[in-house]
């Protein structure tokens, strides 16, 4: 299999001969930039290329031939050998001028063929050949031309001529050969260069249009190497020889290496980089240097570090075997995308393995037609990780293989909990609403957006395809760099036109501007058939955040779908009932009962309610119940959200009906207001307003009515209106009324104290 070469030798041949000197100024200064282009892109994107500069038409004669020979290659020059190119060679091509001497096309052409030859030998380079030329000069040496393309093909290098003012190619325009003869000497060289690059595989470009390609933004070159060279092992003795190649991967920042500014002001020559050193100083006798040898690594286990010597941590390294084991076969649909980690890689038979090719051609249909893939145990190299890795089928025109991408271990995962649409029923949704949603989606297509170019129809084309979109932070990176060494004392350039067009949204004739453009109608829907209005604190500043609300993260699940239990009739308390006994014992994590040490009590539960390695509460208890209940809200493992204002409405009631005078008035009265800010934050408002109405039934008359008084309506503590949340129908003014209006008594149902729940609030007062 021919591979591509990992580096190319390019040389770069400018004239500056007399027929260059009588060009205009803007034509010459696009010569030169054209060679600046070339040179700047090796530097960004190609780093290992080598680049050779060829000056055609000096005054002097400075090439290996010509001092060789003694003879010959005249007013030819070579500035810079084939080599990786830098600072210095780059900013001397802005100081050549055109010297305006005779110099001839030919003999510049083999001085740069023997420099790459004399630099690469019969080493794997990609060889090229840049010609930036108007021709004007005779050709002297025309017999020279066969031995000229025998030597540029014999040595594989591609030719290809940046050319000024050149006219159409001799072979499109269909001129007859009559018309040879009264050819200037531009045109017939010309004819020649045309001639030459199409034998040896290379094109001729109008300046104009080199300038723009080299303009072009572009990514770094990414040779094309395998990553993965061994087999796809189906069982024991069956075994597909694969090779590996990476798909994408996320291009990172280039690094920038430190410089000393003061060893460059000084005119210290070099690069003046700084390198660091590291000594090491015994704690004990900071002024006794330790020998790096001597260190040993430790790892922290608690507060504690554990060392490891070398022997030890050799034996912690994971030995593995590379290759690629079928684990087994799942349903596509089962896999999720959101599950997908790092790069993505695509395996392909082992080229010239006709067996392979069957093989991973047979399994790859099967597994399309049945809509499947595979997963796979991968290991990329000798002792590396093994990875968890789906292979996805690919067919296409010419080929089948898989792309891979890896999976996650539990360990990767990360169980966020998130607040649930569930609150926001359907009906609430106008269909004007449903309307202008769909219209905004259908106007912010990608797929027509771009009208640079059009299909058949007249419509636009797809946008920001990926393969024509480029990472703006890098490429202005990028910008500032060349633009930083060829002028250092002036201010960075502003963000690139190109890249503006689709970074920036309203930037003039960009992609992001015309679509925002048409879509406005859409976006003004939107804006009136959800408005928006910011909630009115009467303090204008940020709404104060209480303690007991934790760090106000929207925690919700989807777990909401349980059966509506009936919380205010007469059965009002199955939370306390379903505990009675033990409520304030085994599931309160603060509390201790020693009845509940009998291991014959009937009320005596093994079911802890703190997780003894995370110390994760589980339940509302009595002593800290605000705390308990911001904790379980605040639990990103599990939804305990309905449990916890269950429990915590218990708890409510359960200090209400054991407080000793007002004991525990107070107490309660948090409870409420760290209740209702949870409903609020998780959208539950008709729990805690049915909640509160309740209570207000029981206890706005009668023996607590001083609760309600004093430590409710007196601090106001009411319902939660809409102006607070979206997903109740109260007012605020209904919820104002709610604490002035005098309600019916309702009848307390009778309850049986447990006994445990009086030692428990005794051993709190005291």
């Amino acid at each position: 299999m021919t591979t591509t070469p990992s580096k190319e030798a390019l040389v770069i041949i400018l004239d500056v001969s007399s027929s260059m000197k009588h060009q205009s100024q803007t034509s010459v200064e696009d010569a030169k930039k054209a060679v600046l282009m070339l040179v700047q892109n090796k530097m960004l994107y190609c780093k290992s290329d080598e680049v050779g500069l060829v000056l055609m038409g000096t005054r002097e004669t400075k090439n290996p031939l010509h001092a060789e020979f003694k003879q010959g290659y005249n007013n030819i020059s070579v500035m810079h050998d084939v080599d990786v190119p830098n600072m210095e060679f780059f900013k001397a091509i802005n100081n050549i001028q055109c010297e305006g001497q005779e110099a001839d096309l030919m003999d510049a052409i083999v001085v740069a063929t023997d420099q790459i030859h004399r630099r690469v030998g019969a080493k794997k380079y990609a060889k090229r050949i840049f010609l930036v030329t108007d021709a004007g000069n005779e050709v002297k040496n025309k017999s020279d031309l066969k031995t000229v393309l025998t030597a540029i093909q014999r040595h594989g290098i591609t030719l290809f001529v940046i050319g000024l003012d050149f006219q159409d190619d001799p072979d499109e325009t269909g001129e007859d050969e009559d018309e040879w003869e009264t050819d200037t000497i531009k045109r017939s060289n010309e004819r020649v260069l045309y001639f030459l690059t199409k034998q040896v595989g290379g094109l001729v470009i109008p300046v104009h249009s080199a300038l723009q390609t080299l303009a072009t933004l572009r990514s770094r070159t990414i040779l094309q190497r395998t990553v993965f060279r061994d087999t796809l092992s189906i069982a024991d003795s069956v075994h597909i020889p694969i090779w590996g190649y990476l798909k994408t991967q996320a291009v990172t920042m280039p690094s920038l290496k430190k410089s000393s500014g003061k060893a460059k002001e000084a005119g210290v020559d070099g690069e003046n980089a700084v390198r660091m050193e590291r000594t090491y100083f015994s704690v004990d006798d900071p002024d006794e240097e330790v020998d790096p040898d001597k260190k040993i690594k430790a790892y922290q286990y608690g507060k504690s570090w554990v060392p490891f010597s070398k022997v030890d941590v050799e034996v912690l390294k994971f030995t593995s075997q590379r290759g690629m084991k079928l684990i087994g076969f799942a349903s596509a649909d089962k896999i999720h995308r959101d599950h997908f980690m790092g790069s993505c890689y695509c395996f392909i038979p082992a080229p010239g393995d006709e067996y392979a090719a069957r093989a991973l051609s047979a399994l790859v249909h099967a597994m399309y037609e049945m809509q499947r893939v595979a997963i796979v145990r991968y290991v990329r190299c000798r002792n590396a990780q093994p990875m968890l890795a789906v292979l996805h089928p690919c067919i296409k025109t010419d080929t089948e293989f898989f792309y891979m991408n890896y999976l996650p271990f539990s360990e990767d995962l990360r169980h966020f909990q998130f607040r649930s649409f569930d609150s926001v029923k359907n009906s609430q949704i106008s269909n004007e609403q449903f309307a202008a949603a769909e219209h905004l989606i259908t106007k912010m297509n990608l797929m027509k957006a771009d009208m640079t170019e059009t299909d058949e129809d007249g419509e636009g084309t797809e946008a920001l395809k990926p393969k024509n979109v480029f990472n703006p932070v890098v490429q202005h990176f990028y910008q500032g760099i060349r633009h930083r060494a060829l002028h250092p004392d002036e201010p960075l350039p502003a963000l690139d036109q190109s890249i503006a067009s689709y970074s920036l949204p309203w930037q003039e004739n960009g992609i992001l501007r015309d679509l925002l453009s048409s879509c406005e109608p859409a976006l003004q829907a939107i804006r009136e058939q959800f408005p928006i209005t910011p909630a009115d604190t009467g303090t204008g500043k940020e709404k104060k955040k209480y303690w007991f609300a934790g760090d106000n993260t929207a925690i919700n699940l989807e777990s909401y779908a349980q059966a509506e239990k009936p919380l205010f009739d007469e059965e009002f308390e199955p939370a306390v009932k379903k505990h009675k006994g033990n409520y304030f014992d085994s599931n309160d994590p603060h509390s201790l009962n020693t009845s509940s040490l009998n291991t014959s009590s009937a009320h005596h539960t093994n079911k802890p309610s703190v997780d003894i390695l995370s110390n994760k509460i589980s339940t509302v208890g009595t002593v800290n119940p605000v705390k308990d209940f911001n904790d379980m809200f605040n639990r990103r493992d599990e939804d305990l959200v309905d449990k916890a204002i269950a429990e915590m409405q218990a708890v409510i009631r359960q200090l209400l009906r054991d407080s000793i005078g007002n004991q525990l008035y107070q107490k309660a009265a948090d409870c409420i207001v760290a209740l209702r800010a949870g409903c609020i934050r998780e959208e539950e408002s008709e729990q805690y307003n049915g909640f509160l109405r309740n209570l207000k039934q029981i206890h706005s008359v009668g023996r607590r009515s001083e609760f309600w008084d004093q430590y409710i309506k007196a601090k106001d503590i009411t319902l939660i209106h809409q102006a607070e949340a979206g997903d109740t129908d109260v007012t605020p003014s209904q919820a104002q009324k709610f604490l002035v209006e005098d309600e019916a008594p309702m009848r307390q149902p009778s309850m049986e104290r447990p006994e445990a729940d009086v030692d428990d609030i005794l051993d709190e007062l005291e």
